[in-house]
């Protein structure tokens, strides 16, 4: 599976980073798909570094809507907290966002992955 990630907000945060982990660690092929322009990304950087994620897989839009990356980059499977982002990925291409503005990492990871799938792929 290709997964991918928001930074602020989401894998800007602690729990968050431990779900990005658990992708990398079942093989799955991890991006950072932020709205920063690259001239604003050390921390972005430094933080994919951190997770070991390659550097050719942070991927800044700058400004401009996700979506338009997902089926280029054959993602799957989208983290976000911007509720239009995640409407616009699942509206305009064939990967699966979901909105993880109430949605708390530790229990998202002990109830399973496809609980959550399987609700948004059916909304």
């Amino acid at each position: 599976m290709t997964v991918s990630f928001d930074f602020d907000g989401v894998l800007s945060r602690p729990g968050w980073q431990v779900i990005a982990a658990y992708h990398l660690h079942e093989g799955d092929e991890v991006y950072v798909l932020t709205a920063r322009c690259p001239d604003q990304g050390a921390r972005v950087r430094e933080e994919a570094r951190a997770l070991e994620i390659d550097a050719d897989h942070v991927v800044f839009t700058c400004n401009r809507d996700k979506w338009e990356q997902i089926d280029p980059l054959g993602i799957d499977l989208h983290y976000d907290n911007n509720p239009d982002q995640v409407e616009l990925i699942n509206s305009k291409t064939g990967g699966v966002a979901l909105d993880v503005t109430d949605l708390d990492p530790a229990r998202y990871l002990l109830t399973g992955l496809d609980a959550e799938l399987q609700k948004a792929e059916n909304t």
